[in-house]
């Protein structure tokens, strides 16, 4: 897979896992499976899967507390 496909392809699934999340969440089942696809590390992909987890759940109680 050509490296303008693979980002092409993170791109569109990282808006549909977006979609998905805001309606009802479990975006991840989306974009794990993606990221391993285009040849990333299993580890690595979770770990960057949990950064982005944790930033949403940091602005949000952040956004809550207001």
């Amino acid at each position: 897979m050509s490296e303008e496909v693979q980002w092409i392809l993170i791109t569109v699934v990282g808006f549909i896992a977006g979609f998905v999340n805001t309606l009802a969440g479990g975006g991840s089942i989306i974009t794990l499976p993606a990221m391993i696809l285009v040849g990333l590390d299993p580890t690595v992909a979770n770990a960057t899967n949990r950064l982005g987890i944790r930033a949403l759940c940091s602005i949000g109680c952040c956004r809550i507390q207001k």
